[in-house]
């Protein structure tokens, strides 16, 4: 997995292994990514769960004196993470597919030595998701709760025509809310 870091306008790219830790601890050292006075920061992480896309954050932050070689600082701000989610709209930040965590650099003088990322905990919910995820969703209305949504799957892929949205399917556990039957 590839940490995409731009500190004033300077690109790079950071490779990072433990991407099934709840906790990003990113070692920089080797990148040598030395700060100014005033600094931009930029960095994304594309895909580190299945059930993540996006991991980004933006922030200033500003040393007010140089600080000497040896001293120790952290700049402490947050990161967006934005869920994969089986609707996609342009109202979807509305929907809750987002998360504010905690994010901290950590410094040396004005040398970036290391990045902290907390990540929510990973709930295996997503995983029955995957598995309708690949069948496609159609509009129409949920035979559960009864509304027109558009990510209506047949629970079965049948002729019998369960159709349940994603939403309630989600609640609902591994058998069919309408004949009980276990989910495909």
């Amino acid at each position: 997995m590839t940490v995409h870091v731009v500190l004033n306008y300077e690109l790079y790219y950071i490779d990072y292994s433990k991407y099934h830790l709840p906790i990003f601890m990113i070692d920089v050292r080797p990148y040598n990514i030395v700060c100014e006075s005033k600094n931009t920061i930029m960095f994304f992480i594309e895909n580190p769960r299945t059930n993540i896309e996006l991991v980004s954050g933006f922030f200033e932050f500003y040393f007010s004196t140089t600080p000497n070689t040896n001293t120790h600082g952290q700049v402490v701000s947050k990161s967006l993470i934005t869920f994969r989610t089986s609707i996609r709209t342009i109202d979807s930040f509305d929907q809750g597919c987002y998360e504010y965590t905690p994010c901290i650099l950590f410094t040396k003088g004005l040398c970036l030595e290391e990045m902290l990322i907390y990540l929510p905990p990973q709930e295996l919910s997503f995983l029955k998701e995957l598995r309708f995820f690949c069948k496609g969703f159609e509009n129409g209305s949920c035979h559960l709760c009864c509304f027109d949504k558009k990510n209506i799957v047949n629970l079965h892929d049948n002729r019998f025509d369960h159709k349940c949205c994603m939403d309630c399917i989600l609640k609902w556990g591994d058998t069919c809310p309408f004949c009980r039957a276990s989910i495909v």
